[in-house]
């Protein structure tokens, strides 16, 4: 954690690293991100001073969050969207014991950025052309 707050290489390479890892760029971060994006969003962690607040989220995740319970469900409908290359994929079985599916897709590119990535696919969500839905369940 240290280096990526006193460090602009550490934290310019962490951050680079996970866009690359985590994203749908088959090892060519470049081809999915211009290098002006990545430098303003690297820029803004940099400036700000940001960078500790907003990998906290991924600590307390793993650390502080209660154990899922068998009776834990959210009544909500609830939609789903997947992408091959994110961190993690959930198939919708998963997905159905937790909360309440409506609808479940899963797209044929894209990865844990998926705006960035593949703006079209996300800008409409009615135009489910690049994607495939997987049947309700009975």
């Amino acid at each position: 954690m240290f280096a990526l707050a006193d460090s602009r290489a550490g934290m310019d390479s962490w951050i680079v690293e996970n866009y690359r890892n985590w994203s749908d760029c088959d090892g060519d971060v470049f081809s999915v991100f211009p290098p002006e994006i990545l430098i303003d969003n690297l820029m803004i962690y940099w400036i700000s001073s940001t960078i500790g607040s907003s990998v906290r989220c991924y600590y307390e995740a793993t650390h502080l969050r209660p154990k899922l319970q068998a009776s834990d469900f959210v009544q909500a409908p609830t939609a789903v969207a997947m992408w091959p290359k994110d961190i993690a994929l959930a198939p919708r079985e998963l997905a159905a014991r937790l909360y309440n599916v409506q609808r479940y897709t899963v797209f044929a590119k894209g990865g844990h950025f998926p705006a960035w990535e593949r703006p079209a696919s996300t800008q409409r969500t009615c135009d489910n052309s690049n994607a495939r839905s997987a049947p309700e369940r009975a």
